[in-house]
């Protein structure tokens, strides 16, 4: 079959990305930056598929490119509401690309699967919470797509204006929802 310049074959798949807040001190966390193979800072395993699918930290190898049209922050069910409320009321979320932000917005708004929109009373975690459900209110869309090209340095944070002193850690997600594009040969 003939090469067609031009014309790009898109899949659906997020990128995603996984870090931990700690118990205390976390006043930052990086997200996209350490690729599979990679161990994180403070000498954890090396991430797998599980925790990451960057092939390269901190940008996109060539010739990928992808399109990103919705973000969502989720955690791991077994954590309490209690630090889930301090994790996602006390901090701001940004995509960074290039050399300038696209997006800084409350964490609380990119929040999926949490739960906190009605925590009914004596619910311990957020399992019990939404039953399983994922709640499709946190995910943040995009009105219009942004594009990450190939070798172009981003980053997602989360950040804490003070740290964190949690019961336990938490472990938080972040998920760029929408498209790789390829050349079609």
């Amino acid at each position: 079959m003939p090469r067609i310049p031009g014309l790009l074959e898109r899949i659906q798949q997020p990128l995603y990305d996984r870090n931990t807040v700690a118990t205390s001190g976390t006043t930052q966390l990086n997200f996209f930056q350490v690729p599979l193979g990679g161990s994180p800072p403070g000498g954890a395993l090396p991430k797998t598929q599980v925790q990451t699918n960057m092939d390269q930290g901190g940008s996109l190898p060539y010739p990928k490119n992808f399109e990103i049209h919705a973000i969502r922050a989720v955690n791991q069910y077994q954590s309490s509401v209690a630090d889930l409320n301090l994790i996602y009321n006390t901090s701001w979320f940004r995509l960074f690309i290039g050399t300038k932000d696209y997006l800084v917005v409350n964490l609380f708004m990119l929040t999926a699967g949490v739960g906190l929109y009605g925590v009914s009373a004596g619910a311990t975690d957020v399992a019990s919470v939404t039953n399983g459900r994922q709640d499709q209110r946190g995910i943040y869309v995009l009105a219009e797509p942004i594009d990450l090209i190939p070798q172009q340095n981003f980053r997602c944070e989360v950040n804490f204006p003070t740290p964190q002193v949690l019961s336990a850690p938490v472990a938080l997600s972040i998920y760029l929802d929408g498209f790789f594009k390829r050349e079609v040969h």
